[in-house]
């Protein structure tokens, strides 16, 4: 049909319907004669002025005030585009204010803005948002703003009052809402009274209010969201960072960009005494008990609540431990237990777990940036609950099912599904009462995530457990969620009509002599046959199925039966994604998911098994050309197959030999299919065996891995039958020497004698032969390769022997026995030596050269000479020698890779370590021989006498040139050495060798500059003497750091050179702190190598600070360790005397740390990471330390003071005029 409407409207006609007059209502058009409504999208302010038309009219940009209480105040409204509104207080400040008084005419000196509707609420359209105005507009109109004002509403409507004169003196700050001594702070600006903004707000800028109104100041407490109610009028200050000294908060850094509401005004409380007594102490607030609540801390007499930035359970725990009760907790963050009030002390906390108060936690004192919306909560598990090792199940439809619930030490916890299966439910069910043929092993909090803690992770069980608690397991893990609760159901172990529960059977395939070999898989639960899911296809999984079902467990096909002529299956689906070893005893031990629902019968679980040959660990030999040898083939889960040569050895060798009834002293293995023709497959692909083994099965090996091998590395073995011949089997002789106890080593081996190949033949197989032939009494067993003592005839037996010098036999040391790559040139042979060559332990020689300072260097050790054999052999090693044997022991050339010809006999040092000043080679760090060196890498040295020519004395070294710029501090530097003074050229001079050089000269042993003088200060007078210089920087002599002899390729091109330091008047291991407010603030100076520096505290903790205020007679229990990597330009004319330093805590003194000097450190970072420190009195009770942030603005204030205080110590200067220096100095 066509309707056509009666009476017919104009097009373009609007109408207003429903309101309360016939100025509102809902909308109408007239479109094509038809009255229809208009939908919202973008329906605007503009739109609507259009329907309006509103018949008086306003000047646009013209402003009046309504609802004040005179003509000078109320809310502001606007005329835009012939509309009057109101306007958004978003951006509203005392600019835009001052602009609407001017344009009314008003006082604009004194003017507040309102926000927030303080006149009352229009009811006009709101026309005007995000206003900017610089101030000096004329008309409000002329100052940035929008239009589009769709998410505000009236409740901000703002306002403005015009004063005639101030209202408060410029800085001027008052308390209101609370007591005399606490409220909300509002601040003078212009004169007008406005609130502080609580971003940032903090005790130091709560100390400031409570200053300038003269309330006491030692005690303050900050508070935030407008605790004391919200303020009117502007919001004047934003983000104030107070030192704590300033004289008002205008003076303090800030903000008046502010974006703040009065729902943050802040906050003060100016306590007249402490709140609490003891730094560091903690309480747990609003909670059901002691045990529980939000975390507070005690500082500077104030109680403050802890930021959950970062703390976890394992925090937890300490703070439980702290509190008395059991280690055992988790953190509750967002303000789990209600938001506090005051000060947030503490922020990014991090716990060790060990310590006694939450101080000596690392954590920062900047928390400006959290809010009491992030208070954490701590829960402490007290025990008593329960007794431990019960289980129990939560959370399931009945009491046979749920998530797994352990009692540990008295509490219940979740135990988490990281390595939970099978054979770990079985445990649970049966320690519950019921079957544990089968279970149900569920994952992920299949019953519901868990509440309290988590009692256990990484469960691994046996299988034959009574309790859970005698699997392994990590109790309580500290980063483990509830997401991961284990679950289980357990089954009761009754007789079914029907099947046994847990029982297995495969059906639809076909028998053969009664015994059924393939078919599809079904299960037995609660007296009902179902099937398992085949949604991963997995061979273990059937090898598995098929030993249960006592087939063989090897070479099992896993398929889906609904593909073959076994069908499939009807009933339920027990088990999906089921992944197994293949030699698990039940289905139910493997892994699996009893969560069947994304399963069908189409992917049922079908197997084909393979009968069984043999029983799993027996062996056998075959195709050898007797009973005593042969390819080495093994039983495998009921099938047989050969063994991969992989770890194949002696010992193996002797355990196949023993389990077959053969000799065990020798048995000898062969490789790379010696007995080839196997056409079985390789069933264990790796075996290690340590010789003692009654079966081979008891040792160590694999089957997973038997795709890497083929027949190529069958395993073979020779047993032999005792005795047979000439000799024993594993008896040793040595022959073709001068002596009994020395010659070739030759051992019996299937009743024949045969030699010793010298791969890997040392210390320890001669030691092992000097003691089987009688000869345990040696001091040194001496091995011999390449035939010393002759060559031998016959077979090579043993080969590639490495004994551990304990052993009784040499047949009992690790060793193979095939005759490839060796021949009789290789025989080896030994020497009982029995230490009577040298009498004193630690004595050096030179041997090898015509002058007797030089040589090859030897050491007497247990009564045998011997060589010394290192890669690494440096001045301070040759200096030790030298100077043992008489000579300089501050200049030597060390020489490396036998320079005077390989020694003889045993080498006995393979590895020294010196600092320069020990008096004989052993009391260096050193270690004895090992079978890495040989005597191509015997060690010499040249020594120099200890005189003086004529121009120097041997080791002293100047500065040179240095009239060309007139300071005796800086020049090139030179040496003497016997034949005179010469350069040091080095292309890598550091300032570690600077400070050593500056230090032997007198000057201080810090702040030196190395630089290149070969520009600066040529020279061709003098010869280069050393290059390659590596000094640590704490040495005293430049000798005595390891340094190469020049040689003729050496030139002058990089001639080194040194500015050096005055040395201070201080004594070595004083410190004193500077730039700090006080005698017990400030960046940390020691006094270091005779001069004041400055210590990189990069990486510096409680520990370094608790030293440092100890040191100087403050409490130790309690500093706070700060950097200035906030802050530029020098803080001091100190050089940076070291760049790491890590104490323990207890040291006396600073030096007594571990503490070293890179001069790459100080380049990269220079005095940006001085270590500073904020000490308290020893007598205030306090029990801990803290880190604080280097954007600690308390610490700013600190940087500009002078106040500087030093503590003396006992510990001596080191000399200026001492050439060497002791171990007990603390450089």
């Amino acid at each position: 049909v066509i309707c056509q409407p009666g009476d017919k409207c104009e097009n373009g006609e609007v109408i207003l319907v429903g309101g309360d007059g016939d100025y509102e209502g809902r909308v109408e058009v007239c479109i094509d004669g038809v009255w229809g409504t208009i939908c919202h999208d973008l329906w605007y302010q503009k739109d609507a002025r259009v329907i309006c038309q509103p018949g008086d009219k306003c000047e646009n940009g013209e402003v009046i005030l309504v609802g004040g209480d005179g003509d000078y105040e109320g809310r502001v409204e606007v005329c835009i585009d012939g509309v009057w509104g109101t306007i958004c207080h978003d951006l509203w400040d005392q600019k835009d204010a001052r602009v609407v008084c001017r344009q009314l005419g008003l006082p604009d000196k004194y003017v507040v803005p309102f926000r927030d509707a303080y006149f009352g609420k229009g009811v006009i359209p709101i026309v005007m948002d995000d206003v900017a105005c610089i101030g000096t507009e004329n008309n409000l109109t002329e100052c940035s703003f929008d239009q589009n004002s769709v998410d505000c509403t009236h409740s901000h409507d703002v306002g403005v009052a015009c004063l005639e004169a101030a209202m408060c003196n410029n800085g001027e700050m008052r308390l209101q809402n609370g007591t005399n001594t606490s409220g909300r702070v509002e601040v003078c600006v212009d004169g007008v009274w406005g609130t502080v903004c609580d971003a940032f707000w903090s005790t130091n800028d709560a100390k400031v209010v409570c200053d300038a109104l003269g309330h006491p100041s030692t005690y303050v407490i900050p508070y935030y969201g407008a605790f004391y109610g919200q303020g009117t009028g502007p919001v004047f200050l934003e983000l104030v960072q107070c030192a704590g000294n300033e004289r008002n908060l205008t003076e303090c850094p800030h903000t008046k960009e502010v974006i703040c509401s009065h729902s943050q005004d802040a906050g003060v409380d100016c306590l007249s005494q402490r709140q609490c007594e003891e730094e560091g102490s903690i309480r747990l607030v609003n909670g059901s008990g002691a045990h529980e609540g939000r975390l507070e801390v005690c500082l500077h007499g104030v109680w403050g609540t802890v930021s959950d930035d970062g703390f976890d359970d394992y925090n937890a725990r300490t703070i439980c431990n702290i509190l008395g009760f059991r280690s055992i907790g988790q953190a509750l963050p967002n303000a789990y237990f209600g938001r506090g009030v005051g000060p947030i002390h503490l922020d990014t906390v991090f716990c060790y777990g060990g310590e006694q108060s939450i101080l000596n936690c690392f954590h920062s004192l900047d928390a400006t940036e959290d809010f009491h919306s992030e208070d954490v909560g701590i829960q402490c598990f007290i025990g008593g609950e329960c007794d431990h090792g019960d289980v129990r199940l939560v959370g399931g439809s009945d009491s046979s099912e749920g998530s797994v619930e352990v009692c540990l030490e008295g509490i219940w916890g979740n135990v988490n599904d990281r390595s939970w299966n099978g054979i770990a439910a079985k445990v649970v069910c049966r320690q519950l009462g019921y079957s544990d043929k089968a279970v149900f092993a569920y994952s992920r909090a299949y019953f519901g995530s868990g509440s309290g803690p988590i009692a256990m992770s990484n469960l691994r069980c046996d299988g034959d457990e009574k309790n859970l608690t005698e699997c392994s397991y990590f109790s309580f893990p500290f980063f483990e969620s509830h997401f991961f609760d284990a679950g289980v159901k357990c089954f009761n172990d009754t007789v079914e009509e029907n099947c046994t529960l847990g029982a297995l059977r495969l059906v639809g395939g076909n028998e053969t002599d009664n015994i059924t070999l393939a078919g599809r898989v079904e299960a037995c639960i609660n007296g009902q046959w179902g099937t398992l899911c085949g949604d991963i296809l997995f061979d273990g999984v059937g090898d598995s199925i098929c030993g249960i079902l006592g087939h063989s467990s090897q070479g099992a096909v896993s398929l889906h039966s609904a593909n073959t002529e076994y069908g499939a299956g009807t009933g339920p689906i027990w088990l999906r994604r089921i992944t197994c070893v293949g030699q698990e005893s039940s289905i139910f031990d493997c892994y699996a998911n009893p969560e069947t629902a994304s399963c069908d019968h189409s992917l049922d679980y079908a197997v084909i098994c393979k009968m069984k040959e043999c029983e799993h660990g027996d062996v056998r030999l075959i195709d050898g050309d007797s009973e005593f040898e042969g390819r080495v083939e093994v039983c495998e889960g009921g099938l047989w197959g050969t063994l991969c040569d992989d770890g194949w050895d002696h010992n193996s060798a002797v355990v196949v030999c023993r389990q077959l009834g053969y000799d065990t002293h020798y048995a000898q293995p062969f490789h790379f299919n010696k007995f080839s023709g196997a056409s079985i497959p390789v069933s264990v692909d790796y075996i290690y065996c340590e010789g003692k083994e009654a079966t081979w099965t008891e040792c160590v090996y694999s089957t997973f891995f038997t795709f890497f091998c083929d027949h190529t590395d069958d395993a073979g073995v020779r047993c032999f039958n005792g005795s047979n011949g000439d000799c024993t089997n594993g008896d040793v002789r040595v022959l073709n020497g001068s002596a009994s106890y020395e010659g070739r080593v030759e051992v019996c081996v299937n009743g024949e004698w045969s030699t010793v190949c010298g791969d890997s033949w040392g210390y320890n197989e001669a030691y092992v032969v000097c003691n089987q032939t009688g000869y345990g009494n040696t001091s040194v067993a001496l091995p011999y390769r390449d035939s010393y003592f002759g060559q031998g005839v016959g077979d090579i037996h043993v080969l590639g022997t490495a004994c551990d010098g304990n052993e009784e036999n040499l047949l009992q040391c690790f060793h193979t026995a095939t005759q490839q790559n060796c021949d009789h040139t290789s025989d080896v042979g030994v020497r009982c030596i029995f230490g009577d060559e040298c009498n004193v332990t630690g004595e050096v020689r030179l041997a090898g050269a015509a002058s007797s300072s030089e040589g090859r260097v030897e050491i007497c050790i247990n009564g045998v000479w011997g060589s010394v054999a290192s890669f690494r052999w440096t001045t301070k090693e040759t200096n030790v020698v030298c100077g043992q044997l008489g000579y300089s022991n501050i200049y030597s050339e060390p020489l490396l890779n036998s320079p005077f010809g390989a020694g003889e006999g045993v080498v006995q040092i393979t590895y020294a370590d010196c600092d320069g000043t020990e008096n004989n080679l052993l009391e260096c760090t050193y270690r004895l021989y090992e079978r890495l060196y040989t005597h191509e890498d015997d060690v010499g040295v040249r020594c120099f006498e200890s005189v003086s020519n004529a121009s120097c004395i041997l080791g002293d070294i100047r500065l040179v040139d240095n009239n060309i710029i007139g300071s005796a501090t800086e020049g090139r530097v030179e040496v003497c050495l016997t034949t005179g003074w010469g350069t040091i050229s080095d292309f890598a001079w550091r300032n570690e060798d600077a400070r050593v050089a500056c230090y032997q000269l007198g000057f201080a042993g810090i702040g030196s500059d190395a630089f290149s003088a070969s520009t600066l200060y040529p020279t061709n007078d003098v010869p280069v003497h050393i290059t390659n210089v590596r000094c640590r920087g704490d040495e005293v002599v430049i000798f005595t750091c390891p340094y190469s002899a020049a040689n003729l390729l050496v030139t002058h091109d990089n001639d080194v050179g040194v500015q050096c330091i005055p040395r201070d008047n201080c004594t070595e291991g004083d410190i004193r702190l500077v730039g700090g407010d006080s005698e017990m603030d400030g960046y940390v100076e020691v006094c270091y190598r005779s001069a004041w520096g400055t210590i990189n505290g990069r990486f510096a903790l409680p520990f370094e600070s608790n030293v440092v205020c100890r040191q100087l007679g403050f409490s130790d229990q309690t500093s706070l360790v700060y950097t200035r990597g906030f802050t530029s330009g020098p803080l001091t004319d100190s050089p940076i005397a070291l760049t790491f330093i890590i104490c323990f805590g207890i040291e006396s003194n600073i030096l007594d740390c571990s503490i070293s000097y890179n001069s790459n450190v100080e380049a990269i970072f220079g005095h940006d990471n001085d270590m500073g420190v904020s000490c308290y009195p020893a007598e205030v009770p306090t029990s801990t330390s803290a880190v604080i942030s280097p954007s600690v603005s308390s610490t700013v204030s600190s940087i500009l003071s002078t106040t500087s205080t030093v503590v003396s110590t006992s510990t001596p200067a080191v000399s200026t005029s001492t050439p060497t220096v002791s171990k007990s100095t603390p450089a």
